[in-house]
């Protein structure tokens, strides 16, 4: 049994890309979390709920979720969530086991997608990237 170890604060990853969906190949814009953690002896899922309200998104991280296959596997749980006719601005929120918020803002344009730190998010416990910079909060 490997003990846990303490890898800081950051506990998830979300990546904020532009794509193109997997059913209609239209044009989307893809969130996909990951946990920090490798895990080496079970495959996991990273269960996530999203909502888009008016200029807001939100998502909210619940937990692990366990793969229904008879291989194990190892790596990062990963959840991908794609989200078509996204253009503008949005307040972006993800909330850790309903206690902990994260908040950005995204401008989402025909061809890129620019983040907008907020200086709310002391102490984060997950790093945003999109494809052009790596935001750290």
């Amino acid at each position: 049994m490997y003990p846990r170890v303490n890898k800081g604060p950051v506990e998830y990853t979300l990546d904020i890309e532009k794509a193109l969906d997997g059913r209609e190949k239209k044009s989307c814009v893809r969130f996909t979390f990951r946990t920090v953690e490798m895990f080496h002896h079970f495959a996991y899922r990273l269960a996530v709920e999203h909502a888009v309200q008016s200029g807001t998104i939100s998502f909210a991280i619940l937990g692990l979720d366990g793969f229904s296959s008879l291989m194990p596997g190892s790596g990062h749980a990963e959840a991908r969530i794609e989200i078509l006719d996204l253009a503008g601005e949005y307040e972006i929120l993800v909330k850790k086991h309903g206690k902990q918020t994260h908040a950005c803002t995204v401008i989402v344009t025909d061809d890129s997608v620019e983040v907008v730190p907020s200086p709310r998010n002391e102490g984060s416990f997950i790093h945003l990237e999109t494809p052009k910079a790596l935001y750290v909060p």
